[in-house]
């Protein structure tokens, strides 16, 4: 008769510790991917996150979000953002004088296209804007037609264990809670600027430089074109609670009180 062989606890406890971590490591999922939230510039929409095969709930937009190109070497998003909104008014002159009653109906799309390859990227978007019923006439910031909201080229380059963005071209610029410089997403037609930004992004933050020229709408196709009495240039720190920064502004033949000269002003804030 065998006698039973003995193994030391330490030597049993170690290999089904061992067993199980090995488990745990196998079966533990990856973190979960979700899709970025539609925001009003959509250029820094990331969908590449579409390209894990557990990541994609299903859903038919996604053949539209991370098209593969040139076998893989181009990657290509696509969007379209559609709003009606209408508005009314009565007595809109505030009981001062007898006013007609005025309701119009704000009509926009604002496709885009996002063209990435590597450190590449071109990113263009443009605008269908009308205002039906609008009275005596719309406004530029009403009813820029068929025109070109953004387009812009950019390069993405390491620097250390950070990533510097230089861009070229027109693009809207919401800097912080857009206080000073917005979108002016509420009105029919946005805010754009045309130039030049580069961005730093570290682990502690983003330092954006630009210089630019405020884009002004007109009531025809394609003739939107850069202020040339308005320009604006300065930096942009987004930091863990806190944001510095210096804009400066100048417009040629500003006129206050009655009186005309050029205006520059300089902000400094935190």
């Amino acid at each position: 008769m065998c006698k039973p062989r003995r193994v030391a606890r330490g030597a049993v406890a170690g290999v089904v510790t061992a067993a199980w971590a090995m488990g745990a490591a196998v079966a533990q999922p990856a973190p979960p991917w979700h899709a970025p939230a539609p925001s009003t510039v959509r250029y820094d929409e990331d969908w590449s996150g579409l390209d894990r095969p557990t990541s994609s709930p299903g859903r038919w937009t996604e053949a539209l979000k991370n098209v593969a190109l040139a076998d893989g070497r181009l990657r290509l998003t696509t969007g379209l953002e559609l709003r009606l909104r209408s508005e009314t008014f009565r007595d809109n002159l505030w009981g001062e004088a007898a006013a007609p009653d005025d309701g119009y109906l704000w009509v926009r799309a604002l496709p885009y296209a996002d063209l990435r390859m590597g450190a590449v990227r071109a990113f263009v978007q443009p605008i269908v804007a009308y205002a039906v019923g609008a009275r005596p006439a719309p406004s530029p910031i009403d009813e820029t037609r068929v025109d070109l909201l953004q387009g812009f080229g950019e390069l993405t380059l390491p620097a250390g264990s950070a990533r510097l963005t230089l861009r070229g071209g027109r693009q809207m610029m919401p800097l912080g809670s857009e206080r000073l410089v917005g979108s002016r997403y509420g009105p029919n037609v946005p805010l754009a600027f045309d130039g030049v930004r580069a961005d730093l992004r570290t682990a502690a933050g983003v330092v954006s430089l630009f210089d630019v020229k405020p884009v002004q709408p007109r009531l025809g196709e394609f003739d939107d074109r850069a202020s040339t009495t308005k320009a604006l240039w300065g930096a942009y720190a987004t930091l863990p609670n806190l944001d510095l920064y210096y804009l400066g502004y100048r417009r040629r033949g500003a006129t206050f009180g009655g009186r005309t000269a050029d205006e520059h002003r300089d902000s400094f804030g935190l």
